[in-house]
């Protein structure tokens, strides 16, 4: 996925930061009164389709129909077990932001013969470190070539030697740290043309 346009590279970027955003609606969303709207619905996946439809139209062979019971009932009888799976979302929404910018911006450093500026950058180790434990189980995993880099800061977040094999701390990256990290690595491309 190489991005030589500068154009094309924000674009991408711009995608998964409005990915986000959707996701942050939607959470919203589905924590509030709004989600009883989807009572009776089910998702209706074909082939050439994803569409919301009532549950009773629900049949037709060749397709998945999705019920959003489930997630309405743990909205009126269990909350906080729908938080958590928001929470879990959140995850999810974070994972992919983080780790696709990340990538595109990489990879547009490397095409335009960026690499040394980028590594330059001062949160540049610090997100690959975190796109790594994102891409592997929410882990901080160091390859020994990481050692001598440790510890790395960025904005009083500081990844240390001894968090090697350990669950990512969740204050690590918080949802504040998320998206200030994207806007540093979205900048980054916006302010260093392609060649």
């Amino acid at each position: 996925m190489p991005y030589p346009n500068q154009q094309e590279a924000l674009a991408s970027l711009q995608f998964f930061r409005n990915s986000a955003i959707i996701s942050l609606a939607a959470m919203r969303l589905i924590d509030s009164q709004a989600i009883l709207d989807l009572h009776g619905l089910a998702a209706y996946c074909s082939p050439t389709e994803l569409s919301f439809i009532p549950k009773a139209e629900c049949g037709v062979a060749g397709s998945t129909y999705i019920d959003f019971s489930q997630i309405v009932k743990s909205y009126i009888d269990d909350r906080e077990a729908l938080r958590e799976n928001l929470r879990q979302y959140w995850n999810s929404a974070r994972r992919n932001l983080i780790k696709e910018a990340f990538e595109i911006t990489k990879a547009y450093a490397e095409v335009n013969s960026l690499t040394g500026q980028i590594k330059q950058q001062p949160w540049f180790q610090f997100a690959r470190m975190i796109r790594n434990s994102l891409s592997h189980d929410l882990h901080l995993r160091f390859r020994n070539s990481d050692l001598p880099l440790l510890p790395v800061s960025w904005q009083g977040k500081t990844i240390t030697a001894s968090m090697n094999e350990h669950p990512l701390p969740s204050d690590l990256l918080d949802p504040y740290a998320t998206w200030a990290l994207f806007e540093h690595i979205y900048s980054f491309v916006d302010s260093h043309p392609g060649a």
